[in-house]
């Protein structure tokens, strides 16, 4: 199990495509994977599939607005 700290794990689209293929290549391999700071939903959305896919087991979700009014 690895566990990934980083505010912007997700947040640049590509980079994100990219990582989780690497990922699902060591998941294949047995590895899982958790990330428990600062992954917001609205980047998560975008790549919960393949973040699946890819071995990722939890996730602690910080809620954010970016900037939008409630």
């Amino acid at each position: 199990m690895v566990n990934f700290e980083d505010d912007n794990l997700l947040q640049d689209k590509e980079y994100a495509r990219k990582f989780l293929r690497l990922l699902a290549v060591f998941h294949r391999k047995g590895m899982s994977f958790t990330a428990m700071n600062g992954i917001t939903a609205c980047h998560l959305a975008e790549h919960l599939e393949d973040a699946l896919a890819a071995g990722f087991a939890e996730f602690k979700i910080s809620l954010s607005t970016m900037g939008t009014a409630l």
